[in-house]
């Protein structure tokens, strides 16, 4: 799926566990400046309505790839790591679109076990500005892909699994 290079339009969907304000602006702006394309970003959080969800998942269908930034943290008494409720509905439809589909998790790099069909998935470890220019290069191939996990994340991948892409050129 990478780079995404050649799109004309691309959703970006930030996915959060909590209510702050845009955790994934960096990513966001750093996308639509490096990948050349039309960046249009949607919204999901715990307050995210059904009307709101739907919305999102029309502008993800008129796009050529999407981005979902997933800003999901693990949290002192939780009990779980996990995308909140409407993110699920919402990712039941994207998937169904059929569509180029890029993960990067800015949070705790398990969220992945919530969403198994999500085949590319980019780990940043954290929502700082930094993290989320690296991840913007390394979307659009202005960066290589040279990461490994430094855990394993149970049912999806060992420690150590990675892969190795050269920049673009």
């Amino acid at each position: 799926m990478l780079p995404l290079v050649g799109k004309k339009t691309i959703a970006h969907v930030v996915i959060c566990d909590d209510n702050t304000a845009n955790p994934a602006a960096v990513l966001q702006s750093m996308l639509a400046l490096r990948s050349m394309a039309a960046v249009k970003s949607y919204r999901i959080d715990p307050l995210t309505t059904l009307e709101e969800a739907k919305e999102a998942l029309a502008g993800c269908q008129q796009s050529d790839a999407i981005v979902l930034s997933l800003v999901v943290r693990a949290r002192t008494g939780a009990g779980k790591i996990e995308p909140p409720p409407a993110a699920k509905l919402f990712l039941a439809g994207v998937f169904a679109l059929e569509k180029p589909i890029v993960g990067v998790s800015l949070g705790s790099p398990y969220v992945i076990r919530d969403i198994p069909q999500l085949a590319t998935y980019l780990v940043a470890y954290g929502s700082a500005d930094c993290s989320q220019r690296a991840a913007a290069a390394a979307l659009c191939g202005g960066a290589p892909i040279v990461g490994k996990l430094p855990v394993t994340i149970p049912g999806i991948a060992e420690r150590g699994a990675g892969i190795q892409k050269e920049a673009a050129k």
